[in-house]
């Protein structure tokens, strides 16, 4: 809660109220569009509005400039939030909802460097799957397994070395975007099981419709409650507002509250 009012504080300060802040992902009955393939630049993407540090950013650009100078021609490496460098195109933050479009349409894999992870959800890039695109992430907290994801080859760990300053092996994650944009085939199939596994995990089915069911249960129990009379931590109130409430409960006895009367 703490992180949430941070970031509405300095991201939206004129819209300070949260009504629903990481609601489920998708709507009820939402299917994915599937990606078109295409043969240009391999689209890679980072994006943060938080630390520059704790998210990765200053990772994202020693990437990108280290496979730009190894295949010069062979990605396309966007930015949101990310230090200025050579290797990387730089985008304006937007709205969730043209993300989401800049994503289907433009990113083909989706980088996640974070270093905190353990006050971080995970995966940072959900709603880039969600999208069909492929998944490069930490894991510094281990919630792959934690979660009981285990995603597989279309999400890629990243590993950092012990003190989180930098990549454990870098050279291993450059030959991984490099696969993907030799091998368009395979991104492809690895896109489609990445958005398939996203939409299970987080779409109303999974996320929204657990809430409901418990809400009805609580709302519309069973079995009927009987109605409480005995003031119920109210305070500050008349003898005329306690008769009134005992009232409406179903109480006969007046003040007293000596019968119950079943609703």
């Amino acid at each position: 809660q703490a992180a949430t009012v941070d970031f509405m504080r300095r991201h939206a300060p004129e819209n300070p109220r949260v009504e629903a802040f990481g609601a489920p992902y998708l709507l009820s009955g939402a299917t994915p569009t599937r990606k078109a393939e295409q043969t240009g630049p391999l689209r890679v993407c980072f994006a943060h509005l938080g630390d520059v540090r704790e998210k990765g950013a200053d990772l994202y650009a020693r990437l990108a400039e280290a496979f730009v100078d190894k295949w010069p021609e062979a990605a396309i490496f966007y930015g949101i939030g990310v230090p200025a460098s050579p290797a990387v195109v730089p985008i304006k933050p937007m709205a969730q909802a043209a993300l989401d479009a800049f994503y289907a349409a433009e990113v083909d894999v989706y980088v996640s460097l974070e270093r905190l992870g353990e006050g971080n959800g995970w995966p940072l890039g959900g709603e880039a799957m969600l999208a069909g695109c492929v998944l490069v992430t930490t894991d510094v907290a281990g919630m792959n397994k934690r979660n009981g994801y285990d995603f597989r080859d279309h999400v890629s760990i990243v590993e950092l070395d012990d003190g989180r300053e930098s990549f454990a092996d870098i050279d291993a994650v450059l030959a991984t975007l490099h696969g993907w944009a030799t091998d368009r085939g395979r991104l492809a199939t690895h896109g489609r099981r990445a958005q398939d596994d996203a939409y299970a995990l987080w779409g109303a089915d999974a996320m929204l419709e657990p809430i409901w069911r418990h809400l009805e249960s609580c709302v519309f129990p069973e079995a009927p409650m009987e109605p409480s009379c005995s003031a119920g931590g109210m305070t500050n109130v008349s003898e005329l507002e306690l008769e009134t409430y005992r009232e409406s409960q179903g109480c006969d006895g007046g003040a007293s509250g000596a019968k119950l009367t079943r609703v």
